[in-house]
């Protein structure tokens, strides 16, 4: 049987659920699913790569969802706030990734943040917040 991915009606929901969250404040509405190529203020996200594994069965089938998310901050007068900043962007940008997720053909059997680290930048004045979560979601049959 063939089956429609969950993968872009995923990532749709959390580009939403991402533009109505505080968290646009906090990064002057610069959230992205694709790398800009200029941006306004010194904070930015962006919604990243994503990995799927399909497991068909009997009764339908279920994808294994990793996806990254980086945030991007810089502030040239105070590199520690530079780090304190990303860090606090970090964590609410995982406590707004991690809900389960009901979609029209798919829901939420499992969310789960895989790691979470802040860096140096290859701008060394620039602090990379690296965000991964596994989503595994079931499609939907008629039986639910």
């Amino acid at each position: 049987m063939k089956w429609v991915s969950a993968e872009p009606f995923l990532l749709s929901h959390i580009m939403e659920r991402l533009y109505s969250s505080p968290l646009m404040d906090k990064v002057n509405k610069q959230i992205f699913d694709y790398p800009p190529q200029e941006v306004e203020g010194n904070t930015y996200i962006v919604v990243g790569e994503s990995d799927v594994n399909q497991s068909e069965y009997s009764q339908g089938l279920s994808e294994t969802i990793i996806m990254t998310f980086h945030v991007y901050h810089k502030n040239l007068n105070s590199p520690e706030k530079a780090t304190r900043y990303t860090k606090d962007v970090v964590t609410w940008l995982k406590f707004w990734l991690l809900h389960p997720v009901d979609l029209p053909f798919h829901i939420s059997e499992l969310v789960k943040l895989e790691s979470s680290q802040v860096i140096n930048d290859v701008d060394i004045n620039v602090k990379h917040g690296i965000v991964t979560v596994r989503y595994k979601m079931r499609h939907k049959t008629l039986n639910n």
